[in-house]
C-alpha cells in the first residue's frame, strides 16, 4: 500500500497539540462561569442610594457654606460702613481723590504725545488713525519703511509710553498701530 492512500498517519510523527493560548482560556472560563440572573440583594440598592446621596450632598453642602459665607462677609462690610465716622469718610475720599491725581499725573496728557510723535515721524510716515481705545490713547501710523518709525519712536524718551500693538499691510503702504502703555 502506498503512504499517500494511508488514511490514519503514523502517531509518532505528528506533533504535540500546542497548549491553548491565553486568549483561548479567558475565553474558557468566561463561558465555564456560573449565569447570575437573581435580582440584586436589598442591601445593594441601598448602599448604592446612600453613595449617590453622599456625592450629591458634598457639592451642595460646598455651594451653600460659600453663600452662607458671603453673606456674612456682606453684613460685615455693611456693619463697617454704617459705624466710620464722617471724619474717617472724608480722609477716605482725600486718598481717593489723590490716587486719582497721580494716575493722571502719570501718564503724559495725550496731545503732548500726538505733538511729539507728530514731531519725531520720519518723512515718509503719517499719523492715519487716533484715538481712544479702553481709556488709552491709540494710533495707527503709515509707513513705508517700519524699522525707521520704530527707530524714531524710541529716540525720544515720552513716546516710551506707546507700544505697538500690530501691523497691517495698507495702500502701498504698512499701518503701525500703538496704543498708550497702561
Amino acid at each position: 500500500m502506498d503512504a499517500r492512500s494511508d488514511p490514519k498517519p503514523d502517531p509518532g510523527l505528528l506533533p504535540a497539540p500546542a497548549p491553548p493560548s491565553l486568549f483561548d482560556r479567558l475565553g474558557q472560563l468566561r463561558r465555564d462561569r456560573p449565569r447570575v440572573s437573581a435580582p440584586a440583594a436589598r442591601g445593594d440598592w441601598i448602599k448604592a442610594a446612600l453613595l449617590f446621596a453622599v456625592l450629591v450632598a458634598g457639592p451642595l453642602a460646598s455651594i451653600a457654606i460659600n453663600r452662607i459665607t458671603i453673606a456674612r462677609a456682606q453684613d460685615g462690610a455693611a456693619e463697617a460702613r454704617a459705624r466710620r465716622t464722617p471724619a474717617e469718610i472724608a480722609t477716605a475720599r482725600i486718598r481717593m481723590g489723590r490716587a486719582v491725581l497721580a494716575a493722571a499725573f502719570e501718564r503724559p496728557a495725550p496731545v503732548v504725545v500726538l505733538s511729539r510723535l507728530a514731531a519725531v515721524l520720519p518723512v515718509d510716515s503719517r499719523i492715519a488713525r487716533v484715538g481712544q481705545r479702553q481709556g488709552a490713547l491709540y494710533a495707527e501710523i503709515a509707513t513705508s519703511d517700519p524699522d525707521r518709525l520704530r527707530a524714531a519712536l524710541r529716540r525720544d524718551v515720552l513716546l516710551g509710553v506707546l507700544r505697538e500693538t500690530g501691523q497691517r499691510q495698507g495702500d502701498g503702504v504698512i499701518v503701525v498701530a500703538l496704543a498708550q502703555a497702561r
